[in-house]
């Protein structure tokens, strides 16, 4: 998929949960929307390099492989730092 896709996706995602109005999701650019779900609200650490969020975005194909890849891939990138 491309970021034009997922952005727009989450945006529908986003707007679906009753949590964020359509306006607020509108200001933010394909490239901020999804920094959005990929920083912790927290700390502000980001759950993927740009490599990887890459790679998650291409091999998707809606939001919620998006997610299961991201997920994964962010897994595997803590396992490697353990060791």
């Amino acid at each position: 998929m491309t970021k034009q896709e997922l952005a727009k996706q989450l945006r529908e995602k986003s707007i679906s949960t009753g949590l964020v109005n359509k306006s607020d999701t509108d200001v933010l650019s394909d490239d901020q929307m999804i920094d959005c779900y990929n920083t912790c609200s927290c700390c502000g650490e980001k759950f993927l390099n740009s490599l990887d969020l890459e790679l998650a975005i291409k091999e998707s194909n809606n939001a919620d492989e998006f997610f299961e890849i991201s997920k994964s891939l962010e897994y595997k990138n803590k396992d490697v730092t353990k060791n």
